[in-house]
């Protein structure tokens, strides 16, 4: 992607690296764990203002902090819209559980309705797994890869007497459509690596995503 993609003149900010492939604009974000600031995720934003659509790689991304991919996903939201479904233990009962439906809206973000492609894979986890439901739910952007690693829970950890760390999700997550998150987010477009783009020094992924952008 480097060394193909984004050349000698890749920029960064936040982590994120970014450049344009001829009229669209590429961002890789490999990671959830550093800060994403809205300075630099607006920065990198405004750099695609001219741009054809947007490609969002996020592969073997695991995860990190909600907040950043929150960050990250409210810039592609103009209206508020129901993004998921969480259950929490209400009750002693297997089944006792009270549900709290979780909506965006756009806190003073840019509304970006471009053609969005997001690039995923088996590795993206966690935030990153929250982050590919929440982008799905609109209709601009297109999922392209292979089904997302999952999990959506809110972990849990403590330790029992004996020293033993337990961790566990303290919450089920689902998608409006009732998609268990945990399952992980299935793409839109099923696209794996080719052997003869990777020989070539190609991404499979990334020249769909630039087809399905500018046919």
């Amino acid at each position: 992607v480097k060394v193909t993609y984004l050349g000698t003149r890749e920029k960064e900010r936040d982590d994120m690296l970014y450049n344009l492939i001829d009229s669209v604009g590429y961002v890789y974000i490999g990671s959830f764990t550093k800060e994403i600031t809205e300075e630099g995720i607006r920065a990198v934003l405004n750099y695609f203002r001219d741009t054809k659509g947007i490609i969002i790689d996020v592969r073997n991304n695991t995860g990190g902090n909600d907040g950043y991919s929150q960050t990250v996903a409210n810039h592609f939201f103009d209206h508020k819209r129901k993004v998921g479904i969480k259950y929490y233990k209400s009750g002693p009962g297997h089944n006792d559980f009270r549900s709290i439906d979780q909506y965006f809206e756009p806190d003073d973000g840019l509304g970006i309705l471009k053609p969005t492609v997001l690039l995923t894979n088996r590795a993206c986890f966690s935030a990153c797994n929250s982050f590919v439901s929440w982008m799905s739910s609109l209709p601009h952007v297109s999922i392209v890869g292979d089904t997302t690693g999952g999990g959506g829970g809110t972990p849990y950890f403590s330790e029992l007497p004996n020293g033993w760390i337990y961790r566990y999700s303290a919450n089920k997550s689902y998608r409006p459509d009732g998609l268990n998150m945990d399952d992980g987010i299935p793409p839109d477009h099923y696209v794996t690596m080719r052997k003869r783009d990777s020989t070539n020094w190609k991404d499979t992924l990334i020249e769909f995503a630039l087809d399905l952008i500018d046919p």
